[in-house]
């Protein structure tokens, strides 16, 4: 399973680190490069322009856009193997399975991301973006803290069966994890 792992905090160009990533690995894979957003648009201008900022900075990269804001395994009939799929993002995920009248837990995310990664194949992968958690010693609501420590499990989790894990620093990939093989190539776009 050749899934991916970018973290980072707000703002630290964990997005398009894994864009430029997923747009270029594997090259000959055969597959599309599939982007699977998860945030819910509503009614926020806010988060309606992180959208429009996200649409902007994927453009021209040659992605198909899937929008799927919980169930992720409703959209394995579109998946294909050698797909590279860039799923952004993961906290989002979370939230809308924990958050909405008929809730799932962390495990649950987990099958359905990792189900995901095996559906694009030994020549596809998945690169998952996720969000730093529970460093930043400020006080929340206990609901809040229940959903911080659920991202950290579903995190670690993820790491450990990640061929890799990056985590973007000030805008510096930091290598946390690699089991790349040798010869492994890249092609630029």
């Amino acid at each position: 399973m050749n899934l991916y792992l970018v973290s980072g905090g707000a703002g630290s160009g964990k997005s398009a680190f894994a864009e430029d990533m997923t747009a270029r690995r594997f090259c000959t894979s055969g597959g599309r490069r599939v982007y699977l957003a998860t945030m819910r648009a509503g009614a926020d201008p806010e988060t309606q322009k992180k959208i429009a900022r996200h649409r902007a900075q994927r453009a021209g990269k040659g992605f198909h856009t899937v929008e799927k804001d919980r169930h992720l395994t409703q959209i394995l009939p579109l998946i294909r193997p050698g797909d590279q799929i860039l799923l952004e993002d993961l906290g989002n995920l979370l939230a809308n399975e924990r958050f909405s009248p008929s809730p799932r837990d962390e495990a649950d995310v987990l099958a359905d991301v990792t189900t995901l990664a095996a559906a694009a194949g030994e020549t596809g992968s998945l690169t998952v973006v996720t969000d730093e958690v529970g460093c930043d010693g400020a006080a929340y609501a206990r609901e809040t803290i229940d959903y911080i420590r659920r991202l950290g499990h579903l995190n670690a989790a993820l790491a450990g069966v990640s061929r890799a894990v990056i985590r973007l620093v000030a805008g510096i990939p930091v290598v946390i994890k690699t089991e790349e093989e040798e010869g492994e190539t890249e092609c630029g776009h």
